[in-house]
């Protein structure tokens, strides 16, 4: 099921989130957690995505919500805007964004029930959290190409949750 888009947006996305490899080849249990995304990800359904799904860009009128800023946006695996919440949203305060555990499910249970085509769940909710590890490791990055960089707050945090994602993906 689902429409035949152009997947050629994708596919650049896919070669360059392959190319991220290589900051993780210093941390195992990352890279073969990320490995499974990069063997999901040219398979998951695409739709059109905004790119920066974060509170921010989300404007609510009391009747609709509204998503601007579209600069990222274009077709890609329909996880992309889902991880990108959910990856930067959090309870303990350090998060870019405040959002409880019952919040986030309340989020995904949300989409899925307004879906028209509606994947396995089991399926979604993988691909979900693939794409939350995508998250991590992206704010992960600048820390690991740089060994001399100071291992900060933001640093810990992301990394126990990615390291956490990581071996929950591979059991």
């Amino acid at each position: 099921p689902g429409r035949d888009y152009d997947r050629s947006d994708s596919e650049r996305d896919l070669a360059y989130k392959m190319k991220q490899t290589e900051y993780l080849c210093q941390e195992p249990l990352l890279l073969r957690a990320y490995g499974l995304l990069l063997e999901r990800l040219g398979s998951i359904p695409l739709t059109l995505v905004n790119g920066d799904l974060v509170p921010i860009n989300c404007i609510y009128t009391g009747e609709k919500v509204y998503l601007i800023d579209w600069e990222y946006g274009g077709f890609y695996p329909y996880s992309y805007d889902i991880a990108r919440f959910m990856a930067h949203s959090g309870e303990t305060g350090k998060e870019t964004y405040r959002l409880s555990a019952e919040q986030k499910q309340l989020f995904v249970q949300t989409i899925y029930d307004n879906l028209n085509e509606k994947p396995d769940r089991n399926m979604f909710e993988r691909d979900i959290r693939l794409t939350v590890l995508y998250e991590y490791a992206v704010i992960l990055r600048d820390y690991l190409k740089d060994p001399e960089k100071p291992r900060d707050e933001v640093f810990g945090m992301y990394y126990e949750k990615a390291s956490e994602l990581a071996r929950e993906l591979l059991q």
